[in-house]
């Protein structure tokens, strides 16, 4: 048997998970029966349910459906992860990371609805921590995504990556463009969902190029904070986009001659 405790524990990870606090989803999906089972509401229930709906995924379904007081062993309210899909487990890291760095779903709303231009310098809202152990994963280098036209377009011609209005471009750690790029088999959704672009935005312009960086020790390196000229309306708090919630920073524009390009077949 699961203690009451545990079991309210772990439904509320997965109904905040599936479940904004303004009625909005924030990833992943929760089955309607696992909630039920683990004490949630008929309405969280349902919710959670059309979260597993709308993204189509089953595998996380399926793993809260298979949390019952009396079936499961008490080990596996700590690791319901494991029946994810190894996308919703990345995901669900992502957003508990957010939690444990003191961030609730409340805060990542009410800096969203601030207008961009107003928005609080995360150190405002981050540990220091945490903001070290995020910028940390860009040591061995930075990527930069563009579409091919805004690379032919604008980077070429002007001699540098990123935008001067106000000396901003969104970066990536390296390592994690170099797994996107092999995993996603040239598919630009792949890259549209993990970077935070709304489907077929990439495909529409061109194709891809990706931008790497190695040595970043004078890019001003830090966590993005929503008033930057590329923040779209994907963007959230706590340097992750959304939905793919692949790690992002900030860095000032780069010279062309400090970076490398390959163009993403």
């Amino acid at each position: 048997m699961i203690p009451i405790g545990q079991t309210q524990s772990v439904t509320k990870g997965l109904i905040e998970f599936a479940i904004g606090e303004v009625g909005g989803f924030v990833g992943g999906q929760a089955g309607y029966h696992g909630t039920k089972l683990l004490g949630g509401s008929e309405a969280d229930a349902q919710r959670a349910n059309l979260v597993g709906s709308i993204l189509g995924g089953f595998a996380a379904s399926s793993a809260a459906s298979k949390f019952s007081l009396n079936d499961v062993v008490a080990p596996k309210t700590t690791s319901f992860m494991d029946e994810m899909s190894p996308e919703d487990a990345h995901r669900y890291a992502a957003w508990n990371d957010l939690r444990e760095a003191g961030i609730d779903q409340k805060v990542i709303n009410e800096i969203i609805l601030t207008n961009k231009g107003l928005r609080p310098n995360p150190r405002t809202y981050l540990s220091p921590e945490y903001m070290n152990r995020h910028l940390s994963q860009f040591d061995d280098g930075i990527s930069i995504i563009q579409t091919d036209f805004a690379y032919s377009r604008f980077t070429e011609s002007n001699g540098f990556v990123g935008v001067p209005d106000d000396n901003t471009l969104f970066v990536l750690p390296k390592k994690y463009a170099d797994e996107i790029a092999l995993q996603s088999e040239g598919d630009l959704t792949v890259w549209e969902e993990a970077l935070g672009f709304k489907k077929g935005y990439f495909s529409n312009s061109g194709g891809l190029v990706k931008i790497d960086v190695t040595d970043v020790d004078d890019l001003n390196l830090r966590i993005p904070d929503g008033n930057e000229f590329g923040a779209n309306e994907l963007w959230q708090p706590g340097g992750r986009t959304y939905p793919g919630y692949t790690l992002e920073a900030v860095t000032d524009v780069i010279p062309n001659e400090l970076t490398t390009v390959t163009r993403l077949e």
